[in-house]
């Protein structure tokens, strides 16, 4: 047999196991397969505060505290700037009456309770740092109200100046507003005026308010106002145990630690 006639059954037979209509199957080629859908970032959460200068968003692990805590945490670190209560005091003669007095004893009445119950109810962030604050920041609100409570009194009750606790250095103050010698009040408010010239960018205008002052019909009660506002306020405030609580403790400094990452934003040009 020839090697064509071995060859052409077997052409045949190859014909015939394929049709012209349908190729001859090909192995399918293997395909990547579509990557899952990213879920969502669950990991991560964010909370957003402000202050006089930036805007700010800090990132945290979810679960690690609640936005409430957050929140109520940023408190301690504003308190007590926003507070009306700590913006009573008394400028000008005309609010130096009985009736003025007594208002502002009501206004800052109902201010400290509304604060004292503000700050009890935080809820802050579970660690002994910010515990230890919320205590601080409540003793810093009493004292402050006390201080405005006597203050406001003593300017028809100047003896209960006496009772002022931790105001031992500014007892020329006292003495001069709680003693019925009127020589005494007038030495310490000029005192006081050459005391405050020394740090006065204009001390003339002082001189000249001063004298202006002393002239008047009045000047008794400019005296005490003006020793009140200036010099015992000044004096009292500077001695309370709570004063230096925010230096101390910095809390915006705290505050931000508690995040893993920070971004600021829309912040003010400073010069």
């Amino acid at each position: 047999m020839t090697r064509f006639a071995a060859f052409f059954p077997a052409l045949l037979l190859a014909a015939a196991c394929s049709s012209p209509d349908q190729p001859a199957e090909q192995p399918t080629p293997p395909t990547a397969s579509a990557p899952p859908a990213a879920a969502p970032d669950t990991a991560r959460q964010r909370f957003s505060w402000e202050d006089d200068a930036c805007r700010y968003h800090g990132y945290f692990r979810a679960g690690q505290y609640t936005q409430q805590q957050l929140h109520d945490s940023y408190q301690l670190v504003t308190f007590p700037y926003a507070t009306a209560a700590y913006q009573e005091s008394i400028w000008e003669l005309e609010q130096l009456a009985p009736d003025s007095i007594n208002t502002r004893l009501q206004r800052l009445e109902t201010q400290h309770r509304q604060e004292r119950a503000a700050l009890q109810a935080l809820q802050v962030v579970p660690l002994p740092y910010w515990q230890r604050l919320k205590k601080l920041r409540q003793q810093e609100e009493a004292e402050m109200y006390q201080l405005r409570k006597l203050t406001l009194q003593a300017y028809f009750q100047p003896e209960l100046l006496r009772q002022a606790p931790r105001a031992g250095r500014c007892q020329r103050y006292v003495q001069a507003l709680a003693s019925a010698d009127t020589l005494q009040l007038l030495q310490a408010w000029r005192e006081l005026v050459e005391a405050q010239k020394k740090n006065n960018g204009a001390p003339e205008h002082l001189e000249a308010k001063y004298q202006q002052q002393f002239a008047s019909a009045e000047h008794l009660r400019y005296a005490r106002l003006e020793l009140m506002l200036f010099g015992w306020w000044n004096c009292a405030n500077e001695q309370r145990q709570y004063v230096a609580v925010a230096d101390e403790q910095q809390p915006w400094v705290a505050f931000e630690k508690l995040f893993g990452k920070v971004t600021r934003f829309d912040c003010e040009d400073v010069d």
